[in-house]
């Protein structure tokens, strides 16, 4: 279904998070991608987040695929300083990982990234 499927949405993990899935036939063909956003309920130190998803839209020609996402988070111990939360942005995935679109395949070649790019793994994992 990777051409009516432009992706897959999830949550309660409470992490920011994203999973590839590969051709059943060809695994080192990437077909899908799991978006897993953050939790606007915190749990186990961890801040409240949410995400903010950019689809192509424009007409009947759209892809409707994930042009972007931003990660946007209100940091608890700022926010029980002060007499209300302040939401900041986290980072857009494009920016941050400087990737070309959020396709498949550039998420399998940003994992792969990772395996030899330590400060990338760790822009990821923090």
């Amino acid at each position: 279904f990777e051409s009516t499927i432009a992706a897959q949405f999830f949550g309660h993990t409470h992490l920011d998070e994203f999973e590839v899935f590969y051709d059943t036939l060809n695994a080192s063909r990437p077909v899908s991608i799991a978006y897993i956003g953050p939790s606007v309920t915190p749990h186990e130190n961890l801040n409240p987040g949410y995400r903010i998803y950019y689809v192509d839209d424009d007409g009947d020609e759209s892809t409707r695929m994930v042009d972007d996402h931003e990660t946007w988070i209100m940091n608890l111990t700022e926010a029980n300083l002060y007499d209300s939360p302040s939401w900041q942005k986290s980072y857009s995935v494009r920016e941050a990982y400087q990737m070309a679109s959020l396709l498949p395949k550039d998420w399998d070649l940003l994992i792969k990234n990772m395996t030899v790019n330590r400060s990338l793994f760790d822009l990821y994992y923090k």
